[in-house]
């Protein structure tokens, strides 16, 4: 998260790419190793623009993974309840 906080990422695939990376970490290691994790995002959005925007692009991708797995656990529901009962 320092790196974050330090750097002027202008190019948007970096943007993109560091915020992936971060939600992959984020879905790993919080809340349990990584209880800072507010915080410091909440310090890195403080120091500017493009810090900003990498932060709010990790709140997307993590909103976007939580759908996909409300589509997929939904999708395996249907399909046991499809199911024929014996």
């Amino acid at each position: 998260m320092r790196q974050l906080g330090s750097g002027s990422h202008k190019e948007p695939h970096l943007k993109d790419a560091l915020s992936r990376i971060i939600v992959e970490m984020i879905k790993r290691e919080w809340p349990q190793h990584w209880p800072t994790l507010l915080q410091e995002l909440n310090m890195a959005s403080g120091q500017g623009t493009s810090q900003a925007e990498v932060v709010l692009l990790i709140f997307l991708r993590l909103c976007e993974d939580v759908a996909l797995l409300q589509v997929s656990l939904h999708k395996e529901v249907l399909k046991l309840w499809a199911l024929p009962l014996v």
